[in-house]
């Protein structure tokens, strides 16, 4: 955490500390001052001019948002992989200037970089123990936290590095650095046995995992050995307060009363937003979320059915090429959905039936022509027919260049190899 910082300002501070008269010599600390300063040697001007720009040097930079760490990851959550996030909890006040820092994961090795987010604003809530956080859109559904920035799905596991920063006194912009280096963020975390580059001072990886479905890993200590620093615990994901919406509407919006609106909305949301050409899904939920926004102000849309607009955009399988909406049913007609990999993985739970939908939102695949709504009726004898557990499977068409390109995460020459066209330190994100 911060060692390259860290160590350069102690021996600033040392420095500075040994002239001050406190810490001479008593002697020599007596006979200086007995000198008047014009009777000073050229040495001690320039011993005392040099600890001066030592002092100014280091104000700012611990000042910026050096003091900062990791102290929380998590990657998978509820059987979802791409439910990702990232906590970066603040160990002192004004660490706020964090715009045009980067968030970038490592692969087992180090041999790939992934760049998932440069910071696009600073955050406005700084002080000791307080937090602000990163995450992808299907976290944000999933645990009704907003982060404060969003990421496309991109954490490398089992095994991997996070790091989070910039090189500087502040983030440069625009951030030309080497982001492959681990030396240039302000922290790293190792994880899953990771085995390529760490930070300097940087003991060893954790062996434990980046979560475990349930649980995240969480700083425990800060002693340099992730090894010994990080566990898992009980998820305590938050955010830092500042523009931002603390909670995700759940039951449909919540406050929302307009249907019609959301639904005018939503149909604006599918002419302006590519649901199967998007880039990645984080991509698509942040156009659907503009013109959520747009329809706010143009008085199309009840503030209050925002965020319902955004769930909807949220939890479906946009920007996420094989995934499908899953209908599940239980045996006593209660249904839920969810966004699934793959067909195979919709399953019924006991006693019940899973469907997998032809729509992209789970907004509407329970209910849809594959995935009907069901009622509960009662048989002439006065008794419940079981119902028989069945999957069903839509067809899809998929183009030619979807099938010939590289998905997001896969390895690449070139941006033209990648469905998203975009290639980044090898790897297309």
């Amino acid at each position: 955490m911060r060692r390259w910082l860290t160590r350069l300002d102690a021996a600033s501070l040392s420095t500075i500390a040994w002239l001050k008269s406190d810490a001479r010599p008593k002697e020599l600390s007596q006979h200086h001052d007995n000198v008047r300063e014009s009777e000073m040697t050229p040495l001690p001007r320039v011993v005392v001019l040099l600890a001066s720009l030592l002092l100014l040097r280091a104000a700012p930079s611990w000042a910026t948002f050096h003091l900062s760490t990791i102290d929380e990851v998590m990657s998978g959550l509820n059987g979802d992989p791409t439910a990702q996030y990232v906590e970066i909890k603040m160990l002192a006040g004004a660490q706020t200037a964090v715009s045009h820092a980067r968030l970038t994961a490592f692969n087992c090795d180090g041999s790939m970089a992934n760049v998932l987010l440069e910071v696009p604003r600073d955050i406005c809530n700084g002080g000791a123990g307080l937090r602000w956080s990163a995450g992808t859109a299907s976290w944000a559904t999933a645990t009704g936290v907003m982060p404060d920035f969003p990421f496309p799905a991109g954490l490398f596991t089992p095994c991997g590095q996070v790091c989070w920063g910039a090189p500087g006194v502040f983030p440069p912009n625009p951030p030309t650095w080497d982001a492959s280096n681990p030396a240039n963020y302000v922290d790293c975390v190792a994880y899953g046995g990771y085995t390529g580059p760490r930070q300097i001072g940087d003991t060893a990886a954790t062996t434990l995992l980046p979560g475990d479905g349930t649980m995240s890993l969480q700083r425990m200590a800060d002693t340099g050995n992730d090894l010994a620093d990080f566990a898992l615990a009980p998820r305590t994901p938050e955010n830092n307060g500042c523009a931002t919406t603390t909670t995700l509407p759940h039951g449909g919006g919540g406050a929302c009363k307009d249907a019609a609106a959301v639904a005018s909305t939503r149909a604006q949301v599918t002419a302006q937003c590519d649901c199967a050409g998007a880039p990645n899904h984080g991509t698509y939920v942040k156009c659907a979320g503009a013109v959520a926004k747009m329809a706010v102000k143009a008085g199309t849309l009840p503030k209050a059915c925002k965020g319902a607009v955004k769930r909807c955009a949220a939890k479906s399988t946009c920007g996420k090429p094989g995934f499908v909406t899953c209908c599940r049913t239980t045996a006593h007609r209660g249904q839920t959905c969810s966004i699934k990999r793959r067909a195979a993985a919709c399953k019924a739970p006991k006693g019940g039936t899973a469907c997998v939908g032809d729509v992209s939102s789970c907004c509407d695949a329970c209910g849809g022509a594959t995935c009907p709504t069901v009622t509960t009726t009662s048989a002439p004898t006065g008794t419940t027919r079981p119902r028989t557990t069945t999957t069903h499977v839509r067809t899809t068409t998929t183009s030619t260049t979807a099938a010939t390109c590289t998905p997001t995460g896969g390895s690449c020459a070139m941006s033209s190899q990648c469905c998203s066209q975009y290639c980044y330190l090898g790897q297309c994100y």
